[in-house]
């Protein structure tokens, strides 16, 4: 029986590094965590217990000239100290087969901020919570991710410096069965933003929806799957005192998932949105949407990733409306023997607005990771983004370089 693969997404892809690691864990057969059963010869009786923890915390400093994201630019030192606690119970990474395995994770701790130049700190705590149960031919997984952070106050409106405080819940359940060369998923997802004043009338939404999803995969195309999937969901501006921007929204998707070519695999599909408005004033337009994310493996130390994206969505800017967005990004990943990464990647979006504003955003990074040893990684990061816009206080330029070290136990 075929298994199904999850789709790539952008924020969710594991390190390379950690990834390497995976494989060498495999390779000597041990898993991630130590057996619940003990010797009489073992001494530290708390030491099984204790090993389900792991200890991390990363320090990362930049120089950031441009840290309000504005055409007026401000200069800044931030350091951001990220201390935290894992639990872990069972073994998250993948089986040798590339299935996945049976497991529970908890992970908190702070995000710590400070920037020198304006003398400013802001502490920020986070939770992440995962868990999976994978039977022979059903998978279960339920996830929530919470956590306070800071945006520049100029993606909430235009060309105004200063930061914003906001807080963000992300979660996820999912349900999926096999049956011969057949899966059936079904999913709820919901994404919920609370901002800080004086923003939380205008920029407060919860996006939340249900999926049901068919692959296929037909015996000519053994490790591709064809790929179904209704969504239903809700769009909502929590704190607003009409309803003109509420919507609920359907969309049908079809496209493949799998491997498609020897080297090349990942997820495309084609969808049509259908969008109705709480008032029957309020008329939004259907959308086609577009999405692809294919994955190259040149050879084992190099993969080429390719994504683009078509889509209509609602925008937090006060007064923007909604955008017709697109997309589109390549990464080139490459190891240099076993301890060195080089990640570099190109971006390009462009929103539409309804107001009739046009913005292009251009993005380059060059990354560089090295595993000092097995606890403890060192990363060097350059980032320049580019924003052009039709309004004047809309356009801005960032350059970012930033040193960082961080240590698992």
């Amino acid at each position: 029986m075929a298994y199904a693969p999850s789709v790539f997404a952008a924020d969710e892809t594991p390190s390379s590094l950690q990834a390497e690691a995976g494989k060498e864990n495999l390779k000597s057969k041990k898993t991630s965590q130590p057996t619940i059963f003990h010797t009489e010869k073992e001494k530290d009786i708390f030491a099984p217990a204790l090993s389900y923890f792991h200890p991390h915390a990363e320090i990362l400093t930049s120089y950031d000239d441009n840290i309000y994201q504005i055409h007026k630019k401000r200069g800044d030192v931030h350091t951001r100290v990220t201390p935290g606690v894992q639990f872990l119970l069972g073994n998250n990474r993948m089986s040798p087969e590339g299935r996945p395995r049976t497991y529970l994770e908890l992970d908190g701790g702070y995000d710590i901020h400070y920037y020198y130049a304006t003398d400013s700190n802001y502490n920020m705590p986070y939770v992440d919570f995962f868990a999976r149960w994978v039977g022979p031919h059903y998978r279960v997984s339920l996830r929530n991710d919470f956590k306070n952070e800071i945006t520049p106050t100029s993606q909430l409106s235009r060309g105004i410096s200063g930061f914003t405080g906001r807080a963000r819940n992300f979660t996820q359940a999912n349900f999926s069965v096999d049956y011969k060369r057949t899966t059936l998923e079904t999913g709820y997802t919901r994404y919920e933003y609370s901002y800080g004043a004086p923003f939380k009338s205008t920029s407060d939404y919860v996006d939340q929806k249900i999926n049901i999803t068919g692959l296929v995969n037909p015996s000519f195309t053994p490790k591709t799957f064809f790929l179904f999937e209704y969504d239903f969901g809700v769009y909502e501006y929590t704190n607003k005192s009409t309803d003109d921007t509420n919507y609920k929204y359907h969309q049908l998707w079809g496209g493949i998932r799998g491997k498609i070519t020897k080297k090349i695999s990942g997820d495309l599909r084609f969808g049509y949105e259908m969008r109705n408005s709480y008032l029957a004033l309020t008329k939004f337009k259907d959308s086609v949407n577009i999405r692809i994310d294919l994955r190259y493996r040149y050879s084992p130390k190099t993969t080429l990733r390719m994504y683009a994206a078509k889509e209509s969505r609602p925008s937090i800017t006060v007064g923007a409306g909604r955008s017709d967005g697109y997309r589109a990004g390549v990464n080139f990943i490459h190891f240099y023997g076993s301890r060195l990464r080089m990640d570099l990647a190109l971006k390009y979006g462009r929103d539409i607005y309804t107001d009739e504003l046009n913005e292009d955003t251009y993005s380059g990074s060059a990354k560089f990771e090295y595993q000092l040893n097995k606890w403890i990684v060192a990363a060097l990061e350059y980032l320049y983004v580019q924003r052009d816009s039709e309004r004047a206080n809309s356009k801005y330029r960032d350059n970012v370089i930033t040193l960082s070290i961080g240590a698992k136990i």
